[in-house]
């Protein structure tokens, strides 16, 4: 800028006064405009946040914790009845499932991602409702039984465990204290 403004100097359009009032204005704007810049970064950092939030808003609330029928002690006998269910603007995870599980058997749900492993679960604990069939746990559809009653006694292990710093004693204790 020095190297242009000398030429400009040298052929008289320009004169050092002029230079140094331009220099000080430039300085006095550098502060400023950076400021503008952070700003437009923080924006979109927000607008990100604001985007994330709505989306969990538009979530469709959770049936009542305590709205339905109390389920008695779960034996585990475990049927999904034409179950379909696609997640918001994907094609179905699953469709049309039919499944019997006998009380005590043994099974593995094995299959590559996006497969419908982790769905079977979620919507055995009711985290999503099927959008076609039915669920019967000993005969009992579960969509009539209260969530509390219900995933009162189910337990899941993930496939990623988060573990706290503690003993294995504190991190099962963490999800239900007493002891049962």
């Amino acid at each position: 800028m020095l190297w242009l403004a000398q030429g400009q100097i040298g052929h008289g359009a320009l004169t050092v006064p002029q230079l140094v009032s331009f220099l000080l204005y430039a300085q006095v704007m550098a502060r400023p405009m950076a400021g503008l810049a952070d700003v437009y970064g923080r924006t979109q950092h927000a607008r990100g946040a604001l985007n994330r939030l709505a989306t969990a808003l538009a979530e469709e609330p959770e049936p009542s914790w305590h709205a339905g029928k109390r389920m008695g002690k779960i034996n585990g006998n475990i049927e999904f009845r034409g179950v379909t269910f696609a997640y918001p603007g994907r094609e179905p995870a699953l469709k049309c499932l039919d499944l019997s599980i006998a009380a005590g058997e043994t099974i593995a749900i094995i299959g590559p991602n996006g497969a419908g492993k982790s769905t079977v679960a979620h919507l055995l604990m009711r985290l999503h409702e099927p959008s076609r069939g039915s669920i019967f746990i000993d005969g009992v559809d579960i969509a009539t039984v209260s969530l509390r009653s219900l995933r009162s006694q189910i337990g899941v292990v993930p496939q990623h465990v988060l573990l706290f710093n503690a003993s294995v004693r504190d991190n099962i204790a963490y999800g239900r204290p007493e002891p049962t």
